[in-house]
């Protein structure tokens, strides 16, 4: 036997043994545990103490393998050694793990729902709150107690020796730091809405219950946003039956075999517009052609805007085609002279009246014109109408509303929702034959709907553009009040607002096409046959149709599309600002000793946001623990190589061997 093995064995007694180290830690905890059930009892105690003691028993644990290696020189060569090190931080990663995979400080109703009649054992080891119980601190007191037995072995300091102590301060306050974030941390809930202020927080009690936490200072919830990606629409197929609904195929419906693949189901799809609108399409009448469905029709731009073309057709009504211009009046369009003459004679007479938009908020009917804002009932804001329309629809060129025809095919309605201040806080599309549909969960306000009850004939001022003679009559206070022409000019003022006449036809055929305004999934409609059926359906997102045999079709995007959720949040001192800056998830706000983390929001309200908050007194020397340790390996691997390089060409000889 050499020198070197007979050393060796001198240096490792039988105590020494791996499975006698795995026996103190194991003795160690089940000891912990006991003196956890001697102190608090089974049924748990007072949570600030159970903390201070279970910090107090690693301390005991630390003390006792201290003072260990302090009195007998074979008791320390034991804890300093590698394989002691090396259990105790294998024991700690696989209680960390349990800790993480097991629920922790949950309701004991949760925890027996969760785990049956295991949820007794593990709440008798403690393992319901494992990072607080008295056998994990105690786990960390004997590697706490290692790492420190290490740096007193009596060897040369050398480079690599320096980097070796650095990596076990670093461990040793990581360990600290832990401990007095578990005693004196603080870890709680902040809901919040846009504008709303808060100065506390809340935290689960001691006794089960919700208890607020000052945090020193004010927070302003100013905005919340949420990023989304683009999304990505799937045509799914299900199987229904009692027990519910099993997914059998997920069709992209821009894929090549996408109307093969629902053909096997008893499906044609026609088209798919990922963006989709309904393109308005005037050209003049064919005289040879039969049965076209032609009226006489204007077409308007404003000037100085992008909005796209708007179309007035003369469908023979006495009202001729309407545009209502809100406190600019009424522009109404005639062919013929003559029922242009009869509806100003009307309008002189004073005939007609009363505004043919009704706004409806429970037991109040309002009759609502445009730019104006009315107090609604049990709402301590304004509503003001900012647009309306007969036949709403989106103009493929600008994606902004506009008029499709003059019909009341969609009369829509805009509302800008202001707090009592009168500052906007959202705004709400209504639509008078869709009462379901509109954004009420992206703006906060009453719940209201739109009536339209047709326009009147008569009207006090305004503009008649008469097609027959190229003439426009502009109507103030109910009486004619001048002529122009707009043949030549082909410009036409009504309220301040100017508008060219691009367009004019004595006969005109209308028509409807389906397009796509873009390539992103925005507004996704899908065109299909069902087998069976005569008329085709179309499609919207989240709309779904029953095809057969038990099966339903529906078009949903393919997963959750939101990317990033943010809140820009000020924080107010004696009521003035004095920082601001967007919270996002892992980007916390820090201030005052407190951290605020984005933790949360809810997609049906969009002023909501929840943030975490959290106080860790330990949590610097965690960091300097983590720096110092990431500092030490670099020194081993980097630096101490390079020194022994330099010190070897200097020498000659073989240098430090790293040793």
């Amino acid at each position: 036997m050499t020198r070197s093995a007979m050393k060796t064995g001198s240096e490792r007694p039988s105590y020494h043994t791996v499975n006698v180290i795995i026996g103190i830690h194991a003795a160690t905890y089940a000891l912990a545990i006991a003196l956890q059930h001697v102190v608090t009892g089974t049924s748990g105690d007072d949570a600030g103490r159970v903390r201070m003691l279970s910090v107090a028993c690693g301390l005991l644990a630390f003390a006792g393998v201290a003072g260990g290696a302090v009195i007998r020189k074979s008791i320390f060569k034991a804890i300093a050694s590698t394989d002691f090190g090396v259990v105790s931080l294998v024991t700690l990663t696989l209680l960390s793990i349990l800790g993480t995979v097991i629920l922790q400080n949950q309701p004991g109703a949760v925890f027996t729902s969760t785990y049956g009649s295991l949820s007794g054992v593990l709440a008798f080891l403690f393992v319901d709150d494992l990072f607080h119980s008295f056998a994990f601190s105690a786990i960390v007191g004997l590697a706490a107690g290692a790492l420190t037995a290490t740096l007193f072995k009596r060897k040369k300091l050398t480079a690599r020796r320096l980097g070796v102590i650095g990596a076990h301060l670093g461990c040793l306050l990581c360990l600290a730091g832990a401990a007095v974030g578990s005693v004196w941390g603080v870890k709680g809930r902040l809901k919040m809405h846009v504008n709303e202020e808060a100065s506390s927080f809340k935290v689960l009690g001691d006794d089960g219950k919700m208890a607020e936490v000052p945090l020193g200072y004010t927070v302003r919830l100013d905005e919340f946003e949420l990023l989304h990606y683009e999304p990505e629409f799937r045509l799914r197929i299900f199987d229904i039956d009692e027990d519910g609904e099993d997914l059998v195929r997920s069709i992209d419906p821009l894929a090549e075999n996408a109307p093969g693949e629902l053909r096997t189901y008893g499906v044609a799809m026609n088209g798919y517009w990922p963006d989709h609108a309904m393109q308005l399409e005037v050209e003049p009448a064919d005289p040879g052609a039969a049965q076209q469905a032609a009226l006489p029709a204007v077409g308007l731009k404003r000037v100085r805007s992008d909005n796209g073309m708007m179309w007035l057709f003369d469908e023979g009504q006495p009202g001729g085609g309407r545009l209502d211009a809100g406190d600019a009046g009424v522009l109404a369009f005639f062919w013929q002279a003559a029922r242009a003459e009869k509806l100003l004679d009307e309008i002189e007479a004073g005939g007609g009246g009363g505004s043919p938009h009704v706004l409806v908020a429970g037991a109040a009917r309002l009759e609502v014109a445009l730019g104006k804002s009315y107090s609604i009932e049990g709402f301590e804001g304004l509503v003001k109408v900012l647009s309306v329309y007969r036949d709403f629809v989106i103009d493929p060129e600008t994606k902004r509303p506009s008029e499709r025809s003059n019909a009341a095919n969609n009369p829509a309605m805009e509302v800008e929702i202001l707090d009592s201040g009168g500052h906007s806080i959202g705004q709400r599309w209504l639509f008078a034959k869709f009462p379901s549909f509109g954004h009420k969960d992206k703006a906060p306000g009453p719940e209201m709907r739109y009536e339209y009850r047709g326009q009147g004939t008569a009207f006090s001022k305004g503009l008649l553009l008469v097609g027959e003679t190229g003439e426009a009559w502009t109507i103030e206070d109910a009486a004619l009040a001048g002529k122009s022409s707009f043949k030549d000019e082909r410009t036409v003022t009504i309220g301040g607002q100017e508008f060219v006449v691009a367009a004019l036809h004595e006969s005109a055929v209308a028509s409807h096409l389906h397009v796509s305004r873009s390539d992103e999934a925005l507004n996704p409609v899908v065109e299909i046959e069902i087998k069976g059926e005569q008329a085709p359906r179309f499609m919207g997102a989240g709309q779904a149709v029953e095809i057969g045999d038990g099966r339903v079709l529906a078009l949903t995007p393919k997963g959750d599309d939101v990317r990033d959720f943010l809140s820009t949040v000020t924080v107010l001192e004696e009521g003035k600002p004095v920082l601001t800056r967007k919270v996002e998830v892992n980007s916390p706000l820090s201030f005052g000793g407190f951290s605020l983390y984005q933790s949360e929001y809810d997609p049906r309200d969009p002023t909501f946001s929840g943030f975490e908050v959290v106080r860790d007194p330990g949590l610097f020397s965690v960091y300097a623990g983590l720096v110092l340790m990431m500092l030490a390996v670099g020194h081993v691997m980097l630096v101490v190589p390079v020194m022994n390089r330099l010190r070897k060409r200097r020498s000659g000889g073989a240098g430090e061997g790293g040793k």
